[in-house]
């Protein structure tokens, strides 16, 4: 069904935009704007009703470096995104370039201590977001104590390729997950190598860990993780693996699996 509603504010929006001849705000007026004004116009910077504001709130992260200027590599605030929340809001164009956002939000916005998670980013080297700041995401388990007696807080998650994180009591970024260190194991390993069991005693790694990462990096091929010519992971042993889930077989059950 055509919305009509919305076809009308499109189009006055556009007006705005190609008309006002004097309309020219840097990225961090923009993201300043849209969020002083889906906060509900509030005179300080509060983080979670921004949150519960926005249609997707892995975005506030993003939004705030563009408001601080903090981003490490440029990116463009898509007008798309701009012209969607607006419009969500019931927030006319002419309203958002008009709008003076207060010094004190502005102030509270700059002073507003970063969280160590908008900082942090995924270290996979075949994730989309490698290295990029603001990549990962909280989950919902703030603290554990491993029976290492290792203390885990803040539990974090990519969401493009599946490696989960947690920061340690001194504030440093542990992968919970062991498909980092399992890459960098297997990738090690000589050619002649093939047997689960050979690569585990090669890497210390236990036979279900490096079953469940061939199952994740076959999933992912193409993504520059074991794709070379000089893949150490067998070819033949691949498929096995894929038969013997396919069959439904247990993980643990196949312990002599080789490529032979």
């Amino acid at each position: 069904m055509f919305d009509w509603e919305k076809q009308q504010w499109m189009l006055e929006a556009w007006e705005t935009l190609l008309l006002g001849n004097e309309v020219h705000l840097e990225p961090t007026e923009v993201a300043a704007r849209l969020l002083y004004l889906v906060g509900g116009r509030d005179s300080v910077f509060n983080r979670e009703i921004s949150m519960s504001s926005l249609p997707d709130p892995t975005v506030l992260p993003t939004l705030l470096q563009h408001a601080r200027g903090s981003l490490s590599e440029k990116r463009t605030l898509h007008l798309s995104f701009l012209l969607s929340t607006l419009y969500e809001h019931g927030i006319p164009m002419l309203e958002f370039v008009a709008v003076n956002v207060p010094q004190s939000f502005l102030d509270s916005l700059r002073k507003e201590a970063v969280r160590k998670v908008d900082e942090l980013s995924c270290q996979a080297p075949w994730c989309n977001g490698f290295q990029l700041r603001g990549t990962l995401v909280k989950t919902g388990t703030t603290v554990k104590r491993r029976k290492s007696g290792e203390v885990l807080l803040y539990y974090l998650a990519c969401l493009k390729c599946g490696c989960e994180y947690a920061l340690d009591e001194q504030g440093e970024l542990k992968e919970r997950t062991y498909f980092i260190s399992g890459h960098k194991l297997l990738r090690q390993l000589s050619p002649q190598i093939l047997g689960l069991k050979d690569m585990a005693r090669q890497t210390g790694m236990t036979e279900d860990k490096i079953r469940r990462c061939l199952a994740y990096f076959c999933t992912r091929q193409g993504t520059g993780t074991f794709a070379e010519p000089s893949s150490i992971i067998s070819s033949k042993l691949v498929r096995r693996f894929l038969d013997e889930v396919r069959a439904g077989s247990k993980l643990k059950s196949n312990g002599n699996m080789s490529s032979s």
